[in-house]
């Protein structure tokens, strides 16, 4: 199922968008994207953001 971003799904988020930036982008250090956390929180809960449900757990998101 998709559905809008709710305040509640944030963490998970931002925990897939982590895993992904750290796995995609090796070659940058990991600093780097654990220092963006603070400045992609607020943008997710401003921005037009669809989440992917399965089995009531969130597996992606795109926006």
């Amino acid at each position: 199922m998709i559905r809008n971003l709710q305040g509640e799904d944030v963490s998970r988020v931002l925990n897939i968008w982590t895993d992904a930036n750290l796995e995609a982008h090796d070659f940058i250090p990991s600093d780097f994207w654990l220092n963006s956390l603070q400045y992609v929180e607020p943008a997710l809960l401003q921005s037009e953001v669809y989440i992917n449900l399965y089995n009531d757990s969130i597996t992606g998101f795109i926006g």
